[in-house]
């Protein structure tokens, strides 16, 4: 697949993210699929995690996010692709449920696509600091 498909699915995961439908999201993904989301922050943060194929990143990364945030703005902002590469930078309003506190996420997600244009590995790097702080109980 080229770098304007890959978009394209970045861009059909982003769209099913904002309706809920997860299935959508979770088809996009290979089976064997590493999902990273800033794993290496100090946390709390449920949802803060690496998974490791698509029945683990329903239960380990979207579960835990439906349950424990509540998104109330989700913006891509830059769309850039190159060979099996699509790099994203976003920003969100959400709110952690357990401490009430809202916060903005800025970030960065990293698409890697396998040659059958599925989701290879997929990293999500966030300015941490204001999450962290609304997770503080």
């Amino acid at each position: 697949m080229g770098a304007e498909e890959n978009i394209q699915t970045v861009k059909d995961i982003y769209a099913a993210f904002s309706r809920g439908d997860i299935n959508t999201i979770l088809d996009r993904l290979a089976d064997d699929v590493v999902w990273d989301h800033n794993s290496t922050a100090s946390h709390n943060v449920p949802y803060y995690t690496t998974c490791r194929g698509r029945n683990d990143v329903r239960r380990t990364f979207f579960g835990p996010l439906a349950e424990a945030t509540e998104v109330t703005r989700f913006e891509q902002h830059d769309f850039v692709g190159s060979g099996d590469v699509v790099v994203v930078r976003y920003s969100a309003d959400v709110a952690a449920k357990r401490t009430g506190r809202s916060y903005l996420v800025r970030g960065v997600h990293w698409w890697t696509f396998a040659p059958d244009g599925k989701v290879a590995s997929y990293q999500g790097l966030d300015d941490t600091a204001p999450i962290v702080e609304a997770w503080r109980g």
